[in-house]
């Protein structure tokens, strides 16, 4: 009956404590809460994760609450406007990108070029979604985004995090040459964290899994 009054509402997420309400209407006691919650997310009805960080919120869409915010990230990005109007509908052009372009351009060649991305322009790509910091949780659970801050060169006082995105790394063609959108003359370097270019990440499978699993699971 819980179940079927938060589907009714038809809300792509819920606060916990929203779900407290509606299972105490439905005389749920509040320490089996978690056991619910667990039981639809192992039924691919829900996806909750007991972590501090994550648990506040019970999603009932992660394709609208999650997929669809991760992938303005994970694409395959055009270097310019011009690139991304010729035709190839496999490029992945939005406004936010022209944006984010302009606005942090060097930021935007690392990104693209050798998967690194700052968090501002993180931020600036998300900004359209208000559960921005729980997306980021996410991708970072899922491996689709790796905190590397620590590794950077420190060469100011203060620094904003730095992540990696295994599904953004580079190329190599037969010889041995990256092939990407733009070329940077100097890599930026990640170092003393095992991560390296060209490594393809299980988190970008795992990504496209998630988005199945739960998109078409109830559909059998």
């Amino acid at each position: 009956q819980a179940l079927d009054m938060m589907k009714a509402q038809g809300k792509s997420s819920f606060m916990y404590n929203e779900v407290e309400e509606i299972t105490k209407k439905c005389k749920v006691s509040e320490k089996s809460i978690p056991y619910f919650l667990h039981f639809l997310h192992q039924m691919g009805i829900a996806m909750w994760h007991e972590e501090s960080s994550l648990r506040k919120h019970v999603i009932f869409d992660p394709v609208k609450y999650f997929v669809t915010p991760a992938t303005i990230i994970i694409c395959k990005h055009s270097s310019s406007e011009e690139e991304g109007s010729v035709g190839d509908v496999t490029w992945h052009l939005l406004p936010i990108h022209e944006v984010c372009r302009k606005r942090y351009f060097e930021d935007w060649k690392k990104m693209i070029s050798y998967g690194l991305l700052s968090e501002p322009l993180l931020l600036t790509l998300l900004q359209d979604f208000p559960h921005r910091n729980e997306i980021v949780t996410l991708m970072e659970k899922y491996g689709l985004l790796l905190n590397v801050s620590e590794t950077m060169p420190r060469g100011k006082t203060e620094q904003t995090r730095s992540y990696l995105v295994p599904a953004l790394l580079p190329a190599y063609d037969r010889t041995g040459q990256v092939t990407s959108c733009l070329k940077v003359e100097t890599p930026p370097q990640v170092t003393n964290n095992g991560l390296n270019e060209g490594m393809m990440s299980h988190g970008f499978p795992v990504f496209f899994l998630v988005f199945y699993h739960y998109n078409f699971l109830e559909e059998g």
